[in-house]
C-alpha cells in the first residue's frame, strides 16, 4: 500500500526503521526528511499525532 493511500484511508504514515539517538539528557527519533513537506504542513495547522513504536528483535551488526 502506498504512503498516500495509508494517509488517506487509515491516517497512518510509515516512517521506516529509525534509531533512538541520545542528545544530552533527551532521547530522540528523527523523522525522515523526505517527508519534510508533510511535517511542515502538519506543524503549520497545529496537528497533534500519536506515535507508536514497534521494537524489532534484531541482533546488533546484522
Amino acid at each position: 500500500m502506498s504512503l498516500l493511500k495509508l494517509i488517506q484511508e487509515r491516517n497512518l504514515i510509515y516512517v521506516g526503521k529509525r534509531k533512538v539517538v541520545v542528545e544530552g539528557n533527551r532521547y530522540k527519533i528523527y523523522l525522515p526528511s523526505q517527508l519534510n513537506e508533510l511535517w511542515e504542513e502538519l506543524s503549520k495547522v497545529n496537528t497533534k499525532v500519536e506515535v507508536f513504536i514497534r521494537i524489532k528483535n534484531e541482533e546488533r551488526g546484522k
